[in-house]
């Protein structure tokens, strides 16, 4: 999964609460982006470039109505593939 391109953090300052943001951490990740978002919705996180709409675009049904302004924060990133299950990759 690619990172580049993805905002470092929203345009607004993290609250005090978010003030420790770099002791969050996901276990074995091999590469992590912390950021607070102001809204950790779709709607929120394809204004700020966290989203890309064409990934689950069809998947969404109509007439649904999805919440918006939910705070938090968005570890991007991956795990690395340590597997040797599929013999046929390069």
């Amino acid at each position: 999964m690619a990172l580049a391109g993805v905002p470092a953090a929203s345009a607004g300052a993290a609250p005090a609460h978010c003030a420790k943001l770099n002791r969050v951490t996901v276990p074995g990740a091999g590469h992590q982006v912390k950021a607070y978002l102001d809204d950790l919705t779709t709607a929120g996180t394809t204004v700020s470039g966290h989203t890309d709409p064409a990934h689950w675009a069809g998947l969404h049904p109509e007439g649904a109505v999805n919440p918006k302004g939910v705070p938090g924060i968005q570890i991007d990133g991956y795990f690395p593939d340590t597997s040797t299950f599929d013999t046929t990759a390069e």
